[in-house]
């Protein structure tokens, strides 16, 4: 995408959209890819949570791997989001 090269209806000097469209473009795509592999974490922790084997799993291991998994899926959805 080209930048207009006329901005004579602005104060001279000035450039409403400064900055590179391709590094933004690119940066645009980062955040898009990012969101798509939380998307992907979300929807597979939110699965492991809600598995019948792990919801009857008791004992100290159970306790601990779900301290961890629970908080996963809301943080992961805001990333998401």
């Amino acid at each position: 995408m080209a930048r207009p090269p006329d901005w004579s209806a602005l104060p001279p000097g000035t450039d409403p959209t400064p900055g590179d469209p391709q590094q933004v473009e690119a940066l645009g795509k980062a955040f898009t890819a990012l969101a798509t592999r939380a998307a992907t974490i979300h929807n597979e922790t939110s699965q492991m949570r809600a598995d019948g084997v792990i919801q009857q799993w008791v004992g100290f291991s159970a306790q601990a791997y779900k301290k961890h998994i629970d908080p996963v899926p809301p943080d992961v959805a805001k990333l998401r989001d």
